[in-house]
């Protein structure tokens, strides 16, 4: 094409790709709302965010391995950080992934997912749902990471 890119490529002013618009942006908001409402089960948030077997209490060996999603949901919010749909659903099923979960926690931690959520709530002050599903997910990540003091007592 003109601008010598294929597929009718190029950049706009937020750096990301003509070639994937609305559409792309849109089924990505979709797919992660998807997931986010997915991650409600405590079972299928461990193998959505670790893959299959990801779980320490999976006793079943019968399971088809499936790669983890966790790669998926942070390049979505990666690749469209000014699209305010993509970066609330992508904070809010890393906030549902990290719930009563320290492995998935710490997964997003270690795929860099904890940096990727204060990026989307920088980019977007005004709005508001991101700064909740941000708040949570910042939460829900640092309450399974931080040992707890005083566990057997009324702690």
């Amino acid at each position: 094409d003109r601008d010598g890119n294929e597929g009718g490529g190029g950049t706009d002013a937020t750096g990301e790709t003509r070639s994937s618009s609305s559409s792309s942006r849109s089924l990505s908001a979709a797919a992660l709302g998807l997931m986010r409402n997915l991650c409600g089960n405590d079972e299928i948030k461990t193998t959505l965010c670790l893959g299959a077997g990801g779980s320490s209490s999976s006793s079943s060996s019968s399971t088809t391995a499936s790669p983890s999603a966790l790669p998926s949901v942070l390049g979505a919010m990666r690749s469209y950080r000014s699209h305010p749909p993509v970066q609330e659903h992508g904070c809010g099923t890393l906030a549902a992934m990290a719930l009563r979960r320290p492995g998935n926690a710490l997964a997003i931690v270690r795929e860099g997912g904890a940096g990727d959520v204060l990026t989307a709530m920088r980019r977007h002050p005004d709005r508001v749902t991101i700064q909740r599903q941000g708040a949570l997910a910042v939460r829900n990540i640092v309450c399974r990471l931080v040992p707890r003091t005083g566990e057997g007592d009324n702690g």
